[in-house]
């Protein structure tokens, strides 16, 4: 299945007039953090009202692991050949080498490795991306599982009634074959097999086969996607589908997209379905980066501060309806990119989610990004 599916479901655009960005940190700041007093605050979590027509209620990043907050040089790490290696002999392990067919694009940026299929089709493909300003690979076996593509909901899917709800928000934890707990140690123990970065918790789905059998039935009756549903059985969609960070000094580089100098930052990504058959689609994306400290910073903007920048920028803007705050991260973002391809400069930010109605749909809109050091909006 091609990866660039989710190409066409991309972030709704803040209708608002965005006026005006956040001063510098100062005491004016700090005022304003003391203004924003409707909002109540547990270890990890906040809600209330920031100002009027802007309802908060979202859990926080945990930062306890983090020490400093750096302005780093980042430039796209090569996927080593030894790491590609490993993961293709994973899975393709079931196949001979004389099944496995190679495609090199023209300009040589992308290798497909694949196992035809019917027609032009493909039961299995690996990608290795190769540019300079796009490292990492692809791979899925549409034939181990024909699901529907599922991408991380941190920045697409907010609420029940969306496509992917029917089954993740079934509320069943851990499936049949597997534990959610065992299958997470197992992926984990896996990825660090090959030599793959992660820090802190994986967001884990549970995707129930049985509702989503139901949903793909569904959309083949309704001509939405078809899917060749002969001999799949319910069991077999049994799957969890886990999003991991990367980063640097325990802060995650952001996954969200941007436009920085002209280029486009893709967004880090490190997703994956794994089934009773093991890992069987996997995104490693973006992710990497050999890093250089520009700016050593060991204090940031708290959060209280950080949601006072929210404010300002909130009550200078023309609101058309209201505004949710269901998400909050703290990550490394691209704010300059430097003169090599792949490389960038990232400071530490808080990144606030909105979500709101556009058009008669609710829908996340685009983040809100404050630098964490300055204060600034980004």
């Amino acid at each position: 299945m091609n990866r660039y599916i989710k190409s066409g479901v991309l972030l709704c655009t803040v209708c608002a007039a965005l006026l005006s960005a956040c001063a510098p940190k100062d005491k004016a700041l700090i005022s304003s953090a003391e203004e924003a007093n409707d909002l109540t605050y547990t270890d990890s979590h906040v809600a209330g009202t920031l100002c009027e027509g802007v309802l908060v209620d979202a859990e926080l990043p945990d930062l306890s692991e983090v020490s400093s907050y750096p302005v780093i040089s980042g430039r796209m790490k090569e996927t080593d050949e030894k790491v590609i290696r490993q993961v293709m002999d994973y899975f393709f392990r079931n196949h001979k080498p004389e099944e496995i067919h190679e495609q090199k694009s023209p300009e040589s940026e992308m290798v497909n490795y694949y196992i035809p299929g019917s027609g032009e089709n493909w039961k299995k493909s690996f990608a290795i991306y190769q540019a300079a300003d796009e490292t990492g690979f692809y791979f899925s076996d549409d034939e181990a599982y024909p699901y529907p593509y599922i991408t991380d909901d941190r920045a697409l899917f907010p609420t029940p009634g969306t496509e992917i709800a029917p089954f993740v928000d079934s509320g069943i934890v851990d499936l049949p074959f597997m534990t959610r707990e065992e299958a997470v140690k197992t992926v984990q123990k896996q990825l660090k097999q090959w030599g793959i970065p992660m820090i802190g918790k994986p967001l884990v789905y549970t995707l129930d086969g049985g509702n989503l059998y139901e949903l793909l039935d569904n959309w083949n009756q309704n001509g939405y996607l078809q899917t060749d549903l002969s001999g799949v059985s319910r069991k077999m969609l049994d799957c969890y589908y886990m999003i991991f960070d990367t980063g640097y000094q325990g802060i995650p580089y952001t996954f969200f997209q941007r436009a920085v100098d002209g280029r486009y930052y893709d967004g880090a990504r490190l997703e994956l379905h794994f089934t009773e058959q093991g890992i069987i689609q996997m995104e490693y994306h973006w992710a990497e980066y050999e890093v250089e400290e520009l700016e050593q910073q060991k204090s940031c903007l708290s959060i209280e501060e950080a949601f006072a920048c929210l404010k300002r920028h909130f009550e200078q803007t023309v609101l058309t309806s209201e505004i949710d705050i269901p998400k909050i991260y703290f990550q490394y973002v691209p704010v300059s990119a430097e003169e090599a391809e792949g490389s960038y400069v990232f400071v530490p930010a808080w990144v606030f989610q909105p979500a709101g109605e556009v058009a008669g749909t609710y829908n996340y809109l685009d983040p809100v990004l404050i630098n964490a050091i300055t204060g600034e909006e980004i």
